[in-house]
């Protein structure tokens, strides 16, 4: 067999295998962005340049860390003077127990 009498034909062939994957493409494309996700893709887009990156993190750790430090020494405090009043508080119980 010889030309086809249809010149254009090769052309239709071709987009009638690419057709469904493109329907496919279109309709999984309007799924993402009827949820909602362009407005998160283009957020994340616009504010990637503003994310912390490995030095904030780990100022931001490194702050954390002091932070603990900071409370850890504030509790320890804490439980000394307690445990200060608790001894006070049981001398002078057996003070008066002494004494009656």
């Amino acid at each position: 067999m010889g030309a086809s009498l249809w010149p254009g034909n090769g052309r239709w062939r071709a987009l009638g295998r690419v057709a469904p994957w493109l329907a496919l493409l279109l309709g999984l494309l309007m799924v993402r962005l009827s949820k909602g996700a362009g407005f998160a893709d283009a957020y994340a887009l616009l504010s990637r340049p503003f994310w912390p990156g490995p030095a904030q993190r780990e100022w931001v750790s490194s702050a954390a860390s002091l932070e603990d430090q900071a409370r850890l020494s504030l509790l320890e405090q804490d439980n000394q003077r307690l445990r200060d009043l608790l001894e006070l508080q049981r001398n002078s119980g057996a003070d008066s127990s002494v004494a009656a």
